[in-house]
């Protein structure tokens, strides 16, 4: 399982969580401003934008 979820494309997309559905839990946090976040499920971490648009293609939500 990733460390953490830094780089991923499928949670910049979202702007918060995984647009890729897999769930997640905030690593880091200040002011109550969740910074970084850890997946709690295995999941690919696409760190491209082709990666990401193949894993949207196949979870169904593209």
């Amino acid at each position: 399982m990733k460390k953490t979820c830094n780089g991923c494309r499928a949670m910049e997309a979202s702007g918060g969580g995984c647009s890729l559905g897999y769930i997640t839990e905030a690593a880091s946090s200040m002011w109550d401003i969740e910074l970084e976040h850890q997946p709690l499920e295995d999941c690919p971490k696409p760190i491209t934008d082709e990666k990401f648009y193949e894993e949207l293609e196949k979870s169904g939500r593209g």
